[in-house]
């Protein structure tokens, strides 16, 4: 076997396992952690009408179901706000908070393949009737007033995820809405004085 025969043997064979490593790169690729976001019931996931006193004001707690699509368990997820706006109505045009991009209270640690969990966002309540968000910075008292201002009596929500796991692959930035108008879970006797 002569010297040129022997150099197309090794490139072609270098060729060969270039490619198979790199097709186990792709099926890792495919097998990845995927991310869906599920808004049921207009992004409402639990209420409480209120108590016969003022001690107990009614409430509406904001979320959605976050699915893993993939075959893959997605380890370590974590949520991200990354933007926020609001209007009263559907008529009005969206306007823009400004937040800054924040993260939520706490991650999950594992989503199985085809499986979901449930993601609570931040709650209303009938005294406040302003949105409070869990988020890690909790108790930085300038941002929550500023929330506070900038969400009060708004009833329609859009907010931008950003979902992120161990996996560098993974990944998924969605605008979700959530609206307290809808007439079938949005209660709109929760904005009644009887706070």
């Amino acid at each position: 076997m002569d010297f040129e025969h022997r150099i197309a043997l090794t490139l072609i064979g270098a060729l060969i396992g270039f490619l198979l490593s790199q097709s186990i790169n792709v099926l890792a690729f495919f097998r990845r952690p995927k991310f869906s976001i599920n808004n049921r019931f207009s992004g409402i996931v639990s209420a409480y009408t209120g108590g016969d006193s003022t001690c107990e004001p009614a409430y509406q707690n904001l979320g959605f179901w976050i699915e893993n699509t993939g075959y893959e368990t997605a380890l370590n997820t974590r949520i991200f706000i990354s933007n926020i706006e609001v209007r009263e109505v559907e008529e009005d045009s969206w306007e823009d908070l400004g937040f800054e991009f924040s993260e939520l209270e706490k991650p999950i640690d594992i989503i199985p393949p085809g499986k979901s969990v449930l993601v609570t966002v931040g709650s209303i309540t009938s005294q406040s009737k302003s949105l409070s968000l869990r988020l890690i910075f909790f108790g930085r008292d300038e941002i929550d007033q500023n929330l506070n201002a900038d969400t009060f009596m708004k009833k329609q929500y859009r907010i931008e995820f950003v979902v992120l796991c161990d996996n560098k692959n993974s990944h998924l930035s969605q605008k979700v809405v959530f609206d307290l108008t809808d007439e079938l879970f949005g209660a709109p006797h929760f904005w009644s004085e009887q706070s």
